[in-house]
């Protein structure tokens, strides 16, 4: 992440003709990588996703999301596609935790 940081910085301040259409292209190719860094494989990210998306738009009750390679065993809230979703405080705390924890993992530079 450090070496991507250092790479787009010294990218966007150069000056010269291609200025302009290089920044954009950096401004294009970030949503991508970040979003390849968030993975597939029923992270938390993913956990949280799924539950949103779900509330949101499927009446509160777990759906699956073909992209995800979600197991609920492996899960932090261990809800079951089709489940009600249901959280109390705990839950909540817990897969907030989770979910802090693999942003700060994924997208914080050490």
């Amino acid at each position: 992440m450090t070496a991507y940081r250092g790479f787009v910085t010294a990218a966007r301040s150069q000056g010269g003709a291609d200025a302009e259409p290089r920044r954009a292209a950096i401004g294009s190719f970030e949503p991508v990588f970040y979003r390849a860094i968030e993975q597939k494989n029923g992270d938390p990210l993913n956990e949280v996703r799924m539950l949103c998306d779900s509330m949101l738009h499927n009446d509160n009750v777990l759906r699956a999301d073909s992209t995800i390679k979600y197991d609920p065993a492996t899960s932090v809230l261990k809800h079951h596609v089709g489940d009600e979703i249901t959280v109390d405080e705990a839950g909540f705390l817990l897969v907030l935790d989770a979910f802090l924890a693999d942003i700060e993992r994924k997208f914080v530079a050490t």
